[in-house]
């Protein structure tokens, strides 16, 4: 009983940089899965069933990129440009929209909103900070990461906000669905080449730098992440990954096997998780910089790819017709 009253007392003990976004995207977990192990997991059938699970990934990381909005907020307002104003009330409107829009994805409330909202988003950093800082330094290797990280996201959402409910795919637009099927299966496409891009850059980079863990290239020069030393063949894990990239990306690009490809993007970038970002967090469980925001970041980028495989044809041959714009067990959404 002594031990059950000290748990509050520890964890409030906590550093709260260090509390808060490990609570942020435990709580959107322990909201949305039970919503898609019972609603679109349930129903879905074979690899649908990972596609499903897509939007959750991609609320728990945005929960607790929003947590680090509150708790980083000072530094989070110098990183916007200087000619916006009231930066610190933009660092935390921007944190309350990241928890916000995660919890819309966990529930299913308004998701397809809350995806065109962070589409937008991320739109204006790449404009607002990310473009005219790699202007600024362009040859800053850094920077062009930060820039090209943020594309498949935007392109991920903007493919399930596009998407659209069986019964939505009609000459008209529908409840649920927040574009007309010309208009969605145009954003598709478009979403398609904007997560091409990043991925195939990405892809090559696992060849041109073997040493490091595969993913997401580390956007801070001074923080190297290492395979595990426990896990055998390093270069045959890292080009391997560099493969998947590139050959996804091409089928993205030429949209033949653009959800197979997508769907192959997001359960490798899970696999890496689970070898190299889970055991890194558990390393780094203090260091929320250098662990659980890698850790975040490719649960985004594999929740995307998810997503924008739930946007796209089960079938190559469907691409020519009116394309069923979600996966099986997506379409019970909450659209009211």
């Amino acid at each position: 009983m002594a031990n059950c009253k000290l748990v509050p007392f520890l964890a409030f003990s906590i550093d709260p940089a260090v509390l808060w976004p490990y609570a942020a995207g435990a709580a959107i977990l322990v909201i949305g899965l039970p919503v898609v192990i019972v609603g679109a997991a349930r129903r879905a059938r074979g690899l649908d069933k990972l596609v499903a699970f897509g939007p959750l990934l991609f609320g728990i990381a945005v929960a607790v990129f929003g947590a680090d909005h509150f708790v980083t907020a000072r530094f989070v307002a110098g990183i916007i440009p200087s000619w916006i104003p009231w930066r610190l009330f933009w660092a935390y409107f921007v944190g309350v929209a990241l928890i916000a829009g995660a919890l819309s994805l966990a529930t299913t409330i308004r998701w397809r909103w809350a995806a065109a909202s962070f589409a937008l988003m991320f739109l204006i950093f790449e404009l607002t900070m990310h473009i005219p800082n790699l202007i600024a330094v362009h040859h800053s290797k850094a920077r062009l990461t930060l820039l090209l990280r943020d594309m498949p996201l935007l392109a991920g959402c903007l493919a399930f906000a596009a998407s659209q409910p069986r019964e939505a795919a009609t000459p008209s637009v529908q409840s649920g669905a927040l574009f007309s099927p010309l208009a969605a299966r145009r954003l598709v496409a478009v979403a398609c080449f904007l997560f091409a891009i990043p991925v195939g850059i990405f892809g090559v980079e696992h060849f041109l730098n073997p040493n490091f863990a595969p993913g997401i290239p580390q956007d801070n020069p001074a923080l190297k992440i290492p395979m595990p030393s426990w896990l055998p063949a390093h270069v045959l894990w890292i080009y391997l990954t560099g493969t998947i990239f590139v050959l996804s990306a091409i089928a993205l690009v030429t949209r033949r096997y653009a959800r197979p490809g997508s769907v192959l993007i997001g359960g490798t970038v899970l696999v890496i998780i689970a070898l190299v970002y889970i055991p890194l967090t558990i390393a780094r469980a203090a260091d929320v910089d250098g662990g659980l925001n890698y850790l975040c970041i490719h649960f985004a980028l594999a929740g995307s790819a998810l997503m924008l495989a739930g946007a796209l044809p089960s079938r190559p041959a469907a691409s020519a017709a009116v394309p069923k714009m979600e996966p099986p067990g997506l379409e019970r959404a909450a659209n009211s």
